[in-house]
C-alpha cells in the first residue's frame, strides 16, 4: 500500500509540472512576425572628442620621447617593436624603454617634438592619419635629406611625415616609430 501512495504521489507531482509549463509556455511572448531578426550590435562610433584624444596621444608621444622620458612614451605607442629588437639584440625583448632608449640615441631614430600637425583625419572609428612637421633642436624646421648616396634631385628633402593613432579599447597608440636618419 505504502508503494501505491508514492507512485500516485509522484503522479500528481508530474501532472502539477506539467500544467506549470503548460503554463508558463502559454504565457511566453508571441512573437509579431515570423521573419523577427535578432537585434545588431554595432561598434562604437567616434565620438567629436576621439580626433583630438588622437592628435593629444600623437603629440604627447613625441614630447615624451624627445623628453627622454621612454618609461612614459611606451604608453603611448601600439606598433612592433621588431626593428627595435633587430637593431639592439643585446637589449631584453620586451624592455621596451630601453629599446626606445637605444633607438632615439644610437640607432638613427629622430626623436624630435612636433612643429606642426598639418593635417588629420579619421580614417575610421578607430583609426586616425595625421600629417606632420617636426622641430630640430635650434628651433628650425627638420627635414630628412636624400639617402645612400642620391642627390636631392633623386630624392628630395622631406619635411612632412605620416603617422597613425589607433584607438584600442579606451587608449589612443601611435602605430609607428619615430623618423629615421641612417
Amino acid at each position: 500500500m505504502f508503494e501505491q501512495d508514492k507512485l500516485r504521489g509522484q503522479e500528481h507531482l508530474i501532472i502539477l509540472l506539467l500544467s506549470l509549463v503548460v503554463l508558463v509556455v502559454r504565457c511566453a511572448p508571441v512573437p509579431t512576425t515570423l521573419t523577427s531578426k535578432p537585434p545588431t550590435v554595432t561598434p562604437r562610433s567616434p565620438t567629436p572628442n576621439d580626433l583630438e584624444r588622437a592628435r593629444e596621444a600623437l603629440t604627447s608621444y613625441f614630447s615624451l620621447l624627445h623628453a627622454g622620458r621612454y618609461s612614459e612614451a611606451i604608453q603611448y605607442y601600439g606598433g612592433t617593436y621588431d626593428i627595435l629588437r633587430d637593431w639592439n639584440p643585446d637589449v631584453d625583448k620586451d624592455d621596451y624603454a630601453t629599446l626606445f632608449k637605444r633607438g632615439c640615441t644610437d640607432n638613427g631614430l629622430r626623436c624630435l617634438r612636433i612643429n606642426a600637425i598639418l593635417r588629420q583625419e579619421e580614417v575610421s572609428p578607430t583609426e586616425f592619419r595625421f600629417i606632420v612637421e617636426f622641430m630640430n633642436d635650434d628651433g628650425t624646421l627638420f627635414a630628412r635629406g636624400p639617402c645612400c648616396g642620391a642627390t636631392e634631385t633623386e630624392m628630395p628633402p622631406e619635411s612632412q611625415f605620416a603617422f597613425t593613432v589607433k584607438r584600442v579599447d579606451t587608449r589612443f597608440l601611435a602605430q609607428e616609430l619615430p623618423v629615421y636618419v641612417p
